[in-house]
């Protein structure tokens, strides 16, 4: 059962290359500190969009474009009611992960 469960949902997970990622916040991410892990190139970084089976790495050039043209402020940290959806109809959560080296992954899960 636990394929069918967002990785946010989970207390860990392991990718297709067999690295055991666990979460290491429960709570969202605020946007300025998720985009400041996400901007680094020390930070592990994939997209979740519509399913558990969907996951995008995203390498550090394209990072900074994907930031601007479909994450920023379009993102969700709880902290208010309502969030803009971006041109997709999407907005966007991040909650940090690390692994057994201690190396960090930001996690942003699209929704919409």
């Amino acid at each position: 059962m636990e394929e069918l469960t967002w990785r946010p949902g989970r207390q860990s997970w392991v990718d297709a290359d067999g690295t055991t990622w666990t979460r290491c916040r429960p709570q969202w991410l605020a946007e300025k500190v998720a985009r400041s892990f996400v901007l680094r190139a020390s930070t592990v970084v994939a997209v979740e969009r519509s399913g558990p089976s969907d996951l995008q790495w995203m390498d550090i050039a394209a990072r900074r474009v994907y930031w601007a043209d479909n994450v920023a402020g379009h993102f969700d940290d709880g902290s208010t009611a309502w969030v803009p959806a971006n041109a997709d109809g999407e907005t966007y959560r991040a909650i940090m992960w690390t692994d057994d080296a201690k190396r960090r992954l930001v996690l942003l899960s699209a929704s919409c």
